[in-house]
């Protein structure tokens, strides 16, 4: 019973030791909170830029340029198709993965090693007249003060920030490669039907000329040269049909859910490019403003000067 006692109250004065810790931290009583305050200013700032507003914004952005392309360029493939086919690219599930790993640190950061750590130990001593058994109890919990918290969370903002700008950035850039490579495609369909052209041109001057050395009016020369023009004919129209098969499995292989029905077997009439509705500075502006590397650069140059922060305020 004494034992038991003993474990109560030390429990008790634990316990008591920690309230008086927790309240200890509230800015109204504690000094490094002063100090941390009159530092805050000097934190620095967040880009005005929500992270959480990014990628909703700047899909609308990137849904309602591609509707309106769409509508415009109707030798481009459909917009949810696009879409669908985007989000399927590995650099946009890279991306992906990297939000899911930077929120994981974000949640780290906010939580921190901070747990509730419980020590107990026993001991038996011995002398020539008693003998004695001590206990012992002890209960811990860092406190994190100087505002540490809203440092850990500033850091975490911003490394989610440059992880939801860097899946902006790689959808324009898939974006980018699938229309290169769809572009790529409709040249190699177009390079093929000029070659058929040409074995059609050249097979009907193969026959003239076979008619005319018939006829004696012709060398037979003549016959030699067509038919090396007509064999140089079809080993280009071997070649394009290689860069077709070759186009069609790398818009498959670099995004798989493209579906293979909407890919062209036959040059389509290519649409007229419209001129640009705005002038110089206006295309200047929108540049800079939805340039996804400047973004990046912003968000990561932020982030640093949290980390620099940090390391400042605990040299």
């Amino acid at each position: 019973m004494n034992i038991i006692r003993s474990l109560s109250c030390a429990m008790a004065i634990l316990i008591a030791f920690v309230a008086m810790a927790a309240r200890a931290q509230s800015p109204a009583q504690s000094p490094a909170q002063s100090v941390a305050q009159s530092v805050a200013p000097s934190l620095p700032q967040l880009p005005a830029q929500s992270p959480a507003q990014l990628p909703s914004s700047t899909d609308g952005l990137v849904i309602r340029t591609a509707t309106s392309f769409a509508a415009t360029y109707h030798d481009l493939p459909a917009t949810t198709a696009v879409i669908a086919a985007l989000e399927t690219a590995s650099p946009v599930r890279l991306a992906h993965a990297a939000i899911k790993i930077e929120e994981a640190q974000r949640e780290r950061l906010l939580l921190g090693p901070y747990e509730f750590v419980a020590h107990a130990g026993t001991a038996r001593r011995y002398d020539p007249l008693r003998q004695t058994r001590d206990f012992d109890l002890a209960l811990e919990r860092p406190i994190r003060i100087g505002q540490k918290a809203l440092l850990d969370q500033r850091i975490g903002d911003s490394g989610l920030e440059v992880a939801k700008f860097s899946l902006v950035d790689a959808r324009h850039e898939a974006g980018r490669l699938l229309l290169r490579q769809w572009i790529g495609h409709l040249r190699a369909i177009d390079e093929r039907a000029i070659w058929t052209t040409q074995l059609s041109t050249l097979q009907r001057q193969l026959d003239a000329v076979n008619g005319r050395v018939r006829a004696g009016d012709a060398p037979r020369v003549d016959v030699f040269l067509v038919q090396a023009a007509l064999a140089q004919a079809e080993q280009g129209a071997s070649q394009a049909d290689a860069r077709i098969e070759l186009s069609r499995v790398d818009l498959m292989t670099n995004f798989p859910d493209l579906p293979i029905s909407i890919v062209p077997t036959t040059a389509p009439t290519l649409a007229q490019p419209a001129a640009p509705a705005d002038d110089e500075a206006g295309w200047r502006s929108r540049i800079i403003e939805h340039n996804h590397e400047i973004q990046v650069a912003q968000a990561q140059h932020a982030q640093a000067s949290f980390v620099k922060f940090v390391a400042t305020i605990r040299n």
